[in-house]
């Protein structure tokens, strides 16, 4: 009958497998970002964000009701292939915040073309009462960049450093029309395109729980996980969230991937060694199994005889010892009577 810890090592050894899988699943599901569910995501592929045929959304997108309902859109595969681009790329969408909200929308990230004339591509921003931001374009990425961005497009094309620095727009009635063109021009050596733009609901400060949302100037509340999260969801001048943070806030995961992939690592070599344990004791090839270990405690009588046993075997071999003739007594001379038994007969007689 086999051992009961034998029995169980298996089951053990594949609950712990199974445990550990989905600590091993380090990819993001589709349409979250890596940062967990702080934000949903869209891309510039999608229709509902750039319409493949008008360009112009058909439907204005809602966030939902909930402390994270921010929004991430990125380009997805939109650029990768501009060297055959046979027209311009242009998109409009709304996006509004939950009802009873007010909405940030600030540009993350760009890589955007200008020349001497202005913006050759560019992002514009819209309010609901129709007031419109200037034309941003440039090269940037807030995530390494905490100082002021360089320029904007002013409505007569001239270059100017002005409030547009902060490459966003905000609207307390929340809702926020945007407008990307991408033209078709041919990218020169070195070149590329990006965007990322994040949209951020937040709310008057009097309407908040003080244990999910953090106050600052302005009456301005938002969510406090989205403080020091990497990206940037305030719009300058009325609220920071990403200035007073440790250098590793800012990072781009990386090191929250070889974290999580070190300590994968390490459970999955524990996994790998307690199975190795089991089949080596299960096949009794360890110190604790009986053909070592010697005979079970369990059984005093058996260890009474064993020890019988080996006391015998201790005396055996000093017995055999005494027994052996020594070697003088192999050369002593045949005695005195064997030699002359006549002169022996004799005497007696």
């Amino acid at each position: 009958m086999p051992d009961i810890q034998d029995a169980g090592c298996v089951p053990l050894g594949l609950l712990c497998l199974l445990l550990i899988i989905p600590l091993g699943n380090t990819s993001s599901p589709p349409g979250i970002s890596l940062k967990s569910q702080k934000y949903a995501q869209k891309t510039l592929a999608e229709e509902d964000i750039c319409h493949p045929v008008t360009g112009v959304a058909k439907n204005s997108m809602r966030l939902p009701r909930l402390p994270n309902s921010g929004l991430i859109i990125s380009p997805a595969h939109v650029f990768d292939t501009w060297a055959y681009r046979v027209d311009d790329l242009r998109c409009k969408f709304v996006i509004k915040a939950p009802k009873g909200e007010h909405l940030f929308a600030v540009i993350q990230s760009m890589s955007f073309r200008r020349n001497e004339s202005g913006c050759i591509d560019y992002v514009k921003f819209r309010r609901k009462d129709r007031n419109s931001t200037d034309k941003f374009c440039d090269n940037f990425d807030r995530r390494r960049r905490r100082y002021s961005l360089d320029h904007s497009e002013d409505y007569t094309g001239v270059m100017s450093k002005n409030a547009s620095f902060t490459f966003g727009e905000f609207d307390l009635q929340g809702e926020i029309e945007t407008t990307i063109f991408v033209s078709k021009e041919t990218l020169s050596g070195g070149q590329r395109l990006d965007l990322t733009l994040v949209y951020t609901p937040y709310k008057d400060c009097e309407k908040v729980d003080d244990n999910q949302y953090r106050t600052m100037r302005y009456d301005v509340c938002i969510w406090r996980e989205y403080f020091c999260d990497g990206y940037t969801n305030c719009f300058a001048g009325i609220c920071m969230d990403e200035d007073y943070c440790p250098d590793e806030a800012t990072s781009n995961g990386t090191g929250t991937t070889v974290t999580i992939g070190a300590v994968t690592t390490i459970l999955l070599c524990f996994i790998i060694f307690l199975m190795g344990l089991c089949i080596c004791k299960k096949n009794r090839k360890l110190c604790w199994s009986t053909d070592c270990a010697g005979p079970s405690s369990q059984d005093p009588r058996g260890r009474g005889d064993s020890g019988a046993s080996t006391q015998t075997q201790g005396v055996a071999p000093m017995l055999e010892i005494a027994a052996l003739p020594s070697p003088l007594d192999k050369d002593l001379p045949p005695s005195y009577d064997s030699l002359f038994p006549e002169q022996a007969n004799r005497a007696t007689s």
